[in-house]
């Protein structure tokens, strides 16, 4: 089965990543890195296409 996803690299602040790493391990069911950062760029990006729409 063909992967669906696209592997990208990019930095992350270390205290940036300390801190998504202490969130994870305090879920219930801590969540991949992955679907939180799809989760919070998915957010992202609605809430700017919100406020960027022409009236």
């Amino acid at each position: 089965m063909a992967r669906r996803k696209k592997m990208v690299s990019f930095a992350l602040d270390p205290e940036i990543l300390k801190k998504l790493d202490d969130w994870i391990a305090a879920q219930p069911v801590p969540p991949s890195k992955t679907a939180v950062l799809e989760a919070a760029l998915k957010k992202f990006i609605s809430s700017n296409d919100d406020q960027n729409e022409k009236p």
